[in-house]
């Protein structure tokens, strides 16, 4: 796959491998779950809207890094009928499509898609949005629904965490960045 940089990156990440050998990320003297995501919305999430449930390590932080990527915003157009299908009930032009609430990072936390009403990770699971940072406008046969970043949003963002290096990061920031008061420490 990377043909002619095989060498390069393998040495790349065999330096990153020994550099880090023995350490483990903490809080509190506990492994972290090291949650993450492929790109975020210029925010990471926090989990209980995800999960349901909060981890002090796990809050919104800012990862502004992803707005440079390239598919930071995409679109899909889907039918109404495709919409009718997957919600199982019938959608079409008429059907008013109001969000009631965003969670702290400016992602959709419930909707309400004519009388029923979808958390943002569910309407994103049933239609197989990139994220839950969404919108969407209504046309004659379809609507568009655009996306900010990608994934469930909680923890380390790669892209940012990505940007963030080339920028001249070290790997300890970035981690102290998107994990909130860990420790790295040698085991």
């Amino acid at each position: 796959m990377w043909g002619s940089s095989y060498t390069a990156n393998y040495n790349k990440i065999k330096s990153a491998v020994n550099a880090t050998q023995g350490l483990v990320i903490t809080y509190g003297g506990k492994y972290i779950d090291a949650f993450y995501h492929t790109m975020s919305n210029s925010k990471t999430e926090m989990p209980k809207y995800v999960w349901g449930s909060n981890v002090p390590y796990l809050q919104s932080v800012s990862s502004n890094w992803d707005t440079k990527a390239k598919n930071f915003e995409s679109s899909i157009n889907v039918t109404y009928s495709t919409l009718s299908s997957k919600l199982g009930k019938t959608i079409n032009k008429s059907t008013e499509f109001k969000i009631l609430s965003e969670t702290v990072s400016g992602r959709v936390e419930n909707i309400k898609i004519g009388d029923s009403t979808y958390s943002g990770v569910k309407l994103r699971s049933l239609l197989g949005l990139k994220s839950t940072d969404f919108t969407i406008v209504k046309g004659d046969a379809s609507v568009t629904i655009t996306t900010k970043g990608s994934g469930h949003g909680v923890g380390m963002s790669q892209n940012g965490a990505n940007e963030a290096a080339k920028e001249g990061y070290s790997y300890d920031r970035i981690l102290k960045h998107y994990y909130t008061g860990i420790a790295i420490v040698k085991r």
